[in-house]
C-alpha cells in the first residue's frame, strides 16, 4: 500500500479522512471514518483500533485522552490513537505513556508526528515492516537474477557440449576419409592395368600386337 498522499487539511472532515488513511498505512487495514455523532468521541474505527481526531482546538488534555480510553470498553485488544493539529498537554502525554495510547500531531499537509511512546513504537513497527518488504523484494530480485544467470550458464554449457560433439564428429569423418585415401594409395594396381599402361606383362615381356595375340598366348 502506498503512503497516504499529501493533503491540505482545511476542515475537520479532511482531518478525519487523513487520520483514517494513515491508520490504514500503519496496518489497520479496515480503518474508516465513523458517522457523525458516534458515541464516545470515536472518529475513526477499525477492527483492532479506535481513534479520535481534534481539529483546530486547544491542546488536548488528559481528560480527553481518558474519555477515549473509556470508549474502548472491554475490547482491550484494540489500539487507541489520538490525533490533533495543536498538540497535547504534558499530563496527557504522561497518561498516554502509562496506558500505551498512541498520540499523534498532524500538520496541515497531513504528515504525522508521534508524540507518545506508543506512537513511536507503532511507527517503528511500521518501519520494520516496510524494511522487511524491501528486503523480501530485493531477495526475490536477487533470486530471479541468479536463476537467470544459471539458466544462461546452463544454455552455454549445453551449446559448448553440442559444439564439442560436432567437432568430434567432423574429426571422425575426416579420419575415416584420410584412412580410405591411404588404403587406396597403398593397394597395388591390377596386372591387367599394368600391362595396359606399360605394354609389358608381369614377366616383363612386351605385349604383342593385336594380330599376334594368339601366337603370343601359345608361347
Amino acid at each position: 500500500m502506498p503512503l497516504p498522499p499529501e493533503v491540505h487539511i482545511k476542515t475537520w472532515q479532511q482531518a478525519e479522512e487523513n487520520a483514517a488513511a494513515w491508520m490504514r498505512w500503519w496496518g489497520f487495514a479496515d480503518a474508516r471514518v465513523t458517522p457523525t455523532g458516534a458515541d464516545g468521541g470515536i472518529d475513526v474505527l477499525a477492527t483492532t483500533a479506535i481513534a479520535q481526531v481534534k481539529f483546530k482546538a486547544a491542546q488536548v488534555g488528559r481528560p480527553d485522552v481518558q474519555r477515549l480510553a473509556g470508549a474502548r470498553g472491554s475490547a482491550n485488544n484494540r489500539a487507541i490513537l489520538f490525533f490533533t493539529g495543536i498538540g497535547f498537554t504534558k499530563p496527557a502525554v504522561e497518561y498516554a505513556d502509562r496506558e500505551r495510547i498512541a498520540l499523534f500531531e498532524y500538520a496541515m499537509s497531513g504528515e504525522m508526528t508521534p508524540v507518545s511512546s506508543a506512537a513511536r513504537i507503532l511507527l517503528r513497527n511500521v518501519e520494520e515492516r516496510e524494511a522487511a518488504v524491501v528486503r523480501a523484494r530485493e531477495e526475490a530480485a536477487a533470486a530471479e537474477t541468479r536463476a537467470a544467470e544459471e539458466q544462461r550458464a546452463t544454455a552455454q554449457r549445453a551449446a559448448e557440449r553440442r559444439a564439442a560433439v560436432e567437432r568430434e564428429a567432423v574429426a571422425r569423418r575426416a579420419g575415416v576419409a584420410d584412412a580410405a585415401r591411404t588404403r587406396q594409395a597403398s593397394e597395388p594396381e591390377p596386372p591387367t592395368e599394368r600391362v595396359a599402361a606399360t605394354g609389358r606383362d608381369s614377366a616383363g615381356r612386351r605385349r604383342p600386337e593385336e594380330g599376334a595375340q594368339r601366337s603370343w598366348e601359345s608361347d
